[in-house]
């Protein structure tokens, strides 16, 4: 997979969209549809232009992400804390994720992130069952990983097995104290078993560590 730098968005000089750019054949838009990222948040660039400058945001990488744009080989998403542009090259849609992490697990069976991210695509196209397998996997190469633990209790919560989701909750934030993901997604456990108070506390606590976190507040 090709890496291309977002190098053509500081030449322009009062357009909030992506560069135009050749693109090597034409596809499908993605707009409208559900994407994961196939590397690591950390090295995705993500930016945007805001009152004539080239500004880029740290790319939170929660999940679901939705194209609102397509345009040129640029998608424009919001990743729940911010708007902007990143690199086609650097997502897939969700119906073809398993099927591409799988590959990737294959070549290397103890790539825990693909395994994760595989993971994701099967709860994001509700085979929870096959999800929790694969996050399953992932804890056992990796028992200090909250981000699984989360992601785990996210399948649990689709199932309705609110108190194994709350379990996994814990853990993660046991792991992390830090992880706003699992304050707010316990609280939205708590909200479906109608413990409004608990629910009303973790939604709190997630939006103290990531006050930009838009659906802690929802």
């Amino acid at each position: 997979m090709t890496t291309r730098p977002l190098v053509l968005l500081l030449a322009l000089a009062a357009f909030a969209g992506p560069p135009s750019r050749v693109v090597a054949e034409d596809k499908k838009s993605w707009t409208g549809e559900s994407v994961i990222h196939t590397k690591p948040a950390k090295d995705i660039k993500f930016g945007d232009r805001l009152d004539g400058k080239q500004v880029y945001f740290p790319f939170s990488g929660r999940l679901p992400l939705t194209v609102r744009e397509d345009r040129d080989g640029w998608l424009r998403i919001h990743d729940g804390n911010h708007e902007g542009w990143a690199d086609k090259d650097d997502f897939i849609l969700v119906n073809d994720a398993p099927a591409y992490f799988h590959r990737r697990v294959q070549a290397d069976p103890k790539d825990a992130w693909a395994l994760q991210k595989r993971a994701d695509g099967w709860d994001l196209k509700g085979e929870y069952d096959n999800a929790i397998k694969d996050y399953d996997e992932c804890i056992r190469l990796d028992p200090t990983n909250s981000s699984a633990f989360t992601c785990r209790g996210i399948s649990w919560n689709n199932k309705k097995d609110y108190d194994r989701a709350i379990k996994d909750y814990d853990e993660a934030i046991r792991l992390d104290p830090n992880s706003s993901p699992a304050f707010s997604n316990r609280g939205a456990v708590y909200s479906a078993k109608k413990d409004n108070d608990r629910a009303i506390k973790d939604y709190d606590e997630a939006i103290s560590l990531d006050p930009k976190f838009a659906l802690a507040f929802n």
